[in-house]
């Protein structure tokens, strides 16, 4: 019988609906947004995370369901299922994967069943239309660093429109060619920049620092005790906006959870680590 219920749980979370166990919280199946990890890119993905919160079905009556038994023979069926799976504060359920100090670690079969498309995906063969696109905005990020780098480091020239900028107007004498200095990083009000090798639980990146403003406002507004931070990844002109910068991924991990079961508007946030 145990065996069955592990079954019951493992088919319910592949179809993509959440799990409640009585006495101890639920399983649910969430979608994490796209994110870059380093310079590898992340697709997005369906993972099962932890709640203390009622999700879903329960136990109880998936079990009645499938065995066709009353409410109380479902509840015997469960406790003996839950005497074996529990040791102490941590659960473990074959197939599905490992509850632990509030944190769920699903199995890899499970992973494969809810990310199907990211499996085949994965495959150096593959040509689809995802590639093609990863490779364009990657072509992209390359051409738009280069021709700002060149713009910063070849300095001013007569016959270049940079000196109709405003910094060229200001000068008071004719131009002269700027003796060669080293490159001094941007700082910018208001944006910090990122630790080497620090994790980020990340709420959004912005083309333009007004709107990350924006919902730093209103994360602020709405929640006095979260201070967010804005930062430049690593020099380029995109805005990350980061809820908290933890020692480890597993830390990030937690507070993401924490956050997730507060507030909905929390759901798509992700980790980021500057490598």
């Amino acid at each position: 019988m145990i065996t069955q219920v592990n079954k019951l749980i493992y088919n319910t979370l592949c179809k993509g609906k959440d799990v409640s166990m009585p006495t101890i919280g639920s399983l649910v199946v969430r979608r994490e947004a796209a994110s870059v990890d380093g310079n590898e890119f992340v697709p997005p993905q369906r993972t099962v995370t932890f709640t203390g919160e009622k999700r879903g079905e329960t136990v109880l009556e998936l079990i009645a369901g499938a065995a066709g038994v009353d409410a109380a023979r479902a509840e015997e069926i469960y406790n003996q299922w839950l005497g074996s799976v529990r040791v102490a504060d941590r659960v473990v359920i074959d197939g599905v994967g490992t509850l632990e100090n509030r944190i769920f670690t699903p199995s890899e079969s499970l992973l494969t069943v809810l990310n199907p498309v990211f499996e085949v995906a994965a495959k150096p063969k593959s040509k689809g239309n995802r590639t093609a696109l990863i490779v364009i905005i990657v072509a992209l990020v390359v051409v738009a660093a280069v021709v700002g780098a060149y713009f910063i480091l070849s300095g001013s020239k007569a016959d270049k429109p940079v000196v109709e900028e405003p910094v060229v107007e200001t000068v008071q004498q004719p131009a002269v060619e700027p003796e060669p200095v080293a490159p001094v990083p941007v700082t910018e009000q208001g944006v910090e920049r990122m630790e080497q090798g620090g994790n980020y639980l990340v709420y959004g990146v912005f083309s333009q620092k007004q709107n990350a403003e924006k919902y730093k406002r209103i994360i602020e507004r709405k929640y006095p005790d979260i201070q967010c931070v804005i930062y430049h990844h690593k020099g380029d002109t995109m805005y990350l906006l980061a809820v908290c910068n933890l020692p480890s991924r597993k830390a990030c991990l937690e507070r993401m959870y924490e956050l997730q079961e507060r507030d909905g508007i929390f759901d798509d946030m992700w980790i980021f680590t500057n490598r």
